[in-house]
């Protein structure tokens, strides 16, 4: 059993098998990271989770910066580019060089935040109050050692990633959020520490994240003695790669420290937490689908690019754009109709949540789902950029990003009363333009030509299949309200039973209708799908 085991974790994977890997355990990893929330909505109140998402802001930006960008844009397409060229020697150092000299980069850059945490926490915060200020100090500092230790895990995803193992990595985050899990129901046991318990339960959750992907490191290959600080001929061409990237995610996380001032100085208390628990929520379908594939693929990518084999290179691109589409239009359609039911199921049935509080998350849903279909498109096409070693053009355009969506969410904040769905729309509306901006920069600077004639075809398609889904849905919902308030069984969308019941049956034959519909129409993207299960 053992061996078995060994070798699973260990195999190389096909694209097939590793988009089925990260789509099955994304799936399962979203799920745990939505009972996540629900369980910390249910023993947190929102005004204390306001200081627990507060916290991750400044850790995350020493990963952003230093790891995610440096992994995604420089590290993997120079070592899988070795690998491509039977250079194993070269790409090991490579992998124990930029280890090394990650791992200093990242501890010293923590202990000087650590240092300024205090000052920067203030400047962002000056309407905090004092105890609501030192816990998110506190926490804060706390989740400094998540972030090397995540930092760590992700170097090590980047190396399995790059010699196509999948299973670890891919594992990884449902281990970090069943020790958040854990950690929010043992929460309400210590009262007043409530939100330090869960913080140190990412800590445990970070190292899991990092452990399990140890044997499979050196199961590929791997060796302490390639561990080095040497100088080499990769170093520069690293730096210049992950530059605009790292630029790029520097920016996204000021967007996330911005939206979060927005919220915290402007807005009531708890909208920040329906923001961030809400939009954990509209990021399952980009996760499961479209993130899923971007990592699947862009090892792919980039080894069609090593090559220059660009027929490739732009078949497997298209390819996974239509499978986005396929996949992230009827997930949209199906946020928006079952809005109120996901949002009441998901955080709105606790003792903690007020009702007012549930329709603001179910506004905020709303608006949120209009983002996933270009969210999902950027994520594809902007790896197919990295692959390229082009990390200038996305930058740029995340800057455009980050200002669109800053200006938009707080002009609606200060002049309307739409609460934390001012950072929705923000956000959903920038990333449209994201996506259009950045589809137009490939069309004239990358000029490798893409079908685009299918692509539209399988979104127009798609979104007629999704319309019909939504009109079946829809009038269940409407049938099921009928049959409750007639009924003399007591069942309603008042409590959780009847609630749920809606909300299955509805989806249940929306799948069915869109299920019939693409197979008169979408046969080939239907059976990718297929596919991805077997």
């Amino acid at each position: 059993m053992r061996r078995k085991i060994a070798q699973l974790l260990n195999s190389a994977n096909s694209f097939r098998q590793a988009a089925s890997i990260l789509v099955v355990t994304s799936l399962a990893s979203n799920i745990l990271g939505l009972v996540r929330n629900t369980v910390i909505a249910k023993n947190i109140s929102l005004a204390h989770q306001d200081n627990f998402w507060s916290a991750f802001l400044l850790p995350d930006i020493v990963f952003n910066v230093l790891i995610f960008g440096a992994i995604s844009s420089a590290f993997i397409p120079l070592f899988r580019g070795l690998l491509v060229k039977k250079k194993s020697k070269e790409a090991w150092r490579l992998a124990g060089n930029f280890l090394a000299k990650v791992s200093v980069l990242v501890v010293i850059l923590s202990a000087v935040l650590f240092i300024f945490i205090p000052q920067l926490t203030e400047l962002i915060f000056p309407n905090l109050e004092n105890s609501d200020l030192a816990e998110v100090i506190l926490l804060s500092r706390i989740l400094l050692i998540q972030t090397i230790l995540i930092g760590w895990s992700y170097v090590v995803g980047g190396i399995l990633n790059s010699k196509k193992r999948f299973l670890a990595f891919s594992m990884s985050p449902l281990l970090y959020n069943i020790s958040m899990i854990v950690g929010a129901f043992l929460a309400p046991n210590y009262q007043g520490r409530e939100v330090q318990v869960l913080i140190w339960s990412v800590v445990v959750g970070a190292g899991l994240h990092l452990l399990i992907q140890i044997p499979s490191l050196f199961a590929v290959g791997f060796k302490l003695k390639y561990i080095n600080f040497s100088k080499n001929e990769f170093t520069k061409e690293i730096i210049s790669l992950m530059a605009p990237r790292s630029i790029s995610l520097g920016i996204v996380s000021i967007n996330a420290v911005i939206f979060a001032a927005i919220a915290r100085n402007i807005l009531d208390p708890g909208a920040f937490s329906i923001y961030r628990l809400v939009e954990s929520f509209q990021t399952a379908p980009i996760a499961i689908f479209a993130n899923a594939i971007a990592v699947a693929i862009f090892p792919i990518l980039t080894g069609h690019a090593a090559r220059e084999d660009w027929p490739k290179f732009t078949e497997s691109l298209e390819r996974a754009l239509r499978f986005v589409l396929f996949t992230l239009i009827p997930s949209t359609v199906v946020f928006i109709i079952l809005r109120a039911q996901i949002i009441r199921l998901y955080i709105g049935l606790g003792s903690l949540i007020t009702w007012e509080e549930t329709i603001s998350a179910i506004e905020v849903f709303g608006w949120f789902a209009i983002g996933i279909v270009p969210t999902g498109l950027v994520a594809i096409l902007a790896r197919s950029f990295y692959a390229m070693k082009n990390t200038l053009i996305p930058m740029l355009v995340t800057l455009f990003h980050l200002l669109f969506a800053v200006s938009a969410a707080y002009a609606l904040a200060v002049s309307t009363t739409f609460g934390a769905s001012a950072l929705a729309i923000g956000s959903s509306a920038a990333v449209l333009v994201q996506f259009t901006v950045l589809y137009m920069a490939y069309v004239h600077y990358i000029k490798k030509p893409l079908n685009e004639l299918k692509i539209v075809k399988t979104g127009l398609l798609t979104a007629l299949a999704s319309a019909g889904m939504a009109g079946t849905m829809w009038w269940t919902l409407r049938l099921m309200h009928y049959l409750y308030e007639t009924s003399a069984t007591g069942i309603s969308t008042r409590v959780v039973e009847g609630l749920l019941l809606q909300f299955t049956i509805a989806l249940a034959v929306g799948t069915l209708t869109f299920y019939l519909l693409s197979k008169l129409w979408l046969k080939e993207e239907l059976s990718w799908v297929k596919k991805i299960k077997k």
